[in-house]
């Protein structure tokens, strides 16, 4: 016999300006941890795609670029009991034409401290955790950058490395994955200009 719990507790939130509760439309539950004493971390991700129209140089054929928009990730412990124990923000705005690999984030769950590895702009890591992120610029200003949280809810952010001076290749998170409790494996990738064929760097973040 299958038995269903019907203590449900409903996890919410504040209200917006109108007056109304739940979180923005845009955003796409990613994870849900499970803790040791019964409580959980939700995770979810502010998602969506944009669409922009041009005429190229010489053409007079105007064709659409699709956008796609990977932006804030939020970040709610919950109590075994239901309740919202803090909730943080991880503060990021990434816009990447005609490819969605280099968008989101990979996680490494280390002890109790939460580890979002990314690509970010180099202008954000001086800048407060709780300050809006700006949008990667170019190429050159990119950094892999990594976001921690620990179990109290206190963030920090640093830079991994440098994208033009290290790899020259964007870090891909849908092909990270952790492999052991303080080891990340990642993948970095990029087009060579000059042939078109594909360029990948391997390696792992450990956390000492």
């Amino acid at each position: 016999m299958i038995r269903f719990c019907s203590n449900i507790k409903l996890f919410n939130v504040q209200k917006d300006k109108q007056g109304n509760e739940g979180l923005d439309p845009n955003f796409e539950m990613k994870n849900l941890i499970l803790r040791d004493d019964g409580g959980m971390i939700i995770l979810a991700e502010e998602v969506f795609t944009s669409y922009e129209s041009y005429t190229p140089a010489g053409s007079s054929t105007m064709k659409t670029a699709t956008i796609y928009n990977t932006n804030d990730i939020m970040v709610a412990a919950v109590s075994p009991g239901g309740t919202v124990e803090w909730l943080k923000i991880v503060p990021k705005n990434q816009m990447f034409g005609e490819t969605n690999k280099y968008n989101s984030f990979a996680l490494m769950v280390s002890g109790s401290t939460l580890c979002f590895i990314y690509n970010d702009d180099k202008d954000n890591i001086g800048k407060p955790v709780n300050t809006k992120a700006k949008p990667i610029s170019s190429f050159n200003d990119a950094v892999a950058a990594m976001f921690t949280i620990n179990s109290t809810g206190k963030s920090e952010r640093q830079t991994l490395f440098s994208i033009r001076k290290d790899t020259e290749t964007l870090l891909s998170p849908k092909k990270c994955a952790q492999i052991s409790s303080n080891e990340l494996f990642f993948v970095t990738s990029g087009v060579f200009k000059l042939t078109g064929k594909n360029i990948y760097h391997l390696g792992v973040i450990r956390i000492e």
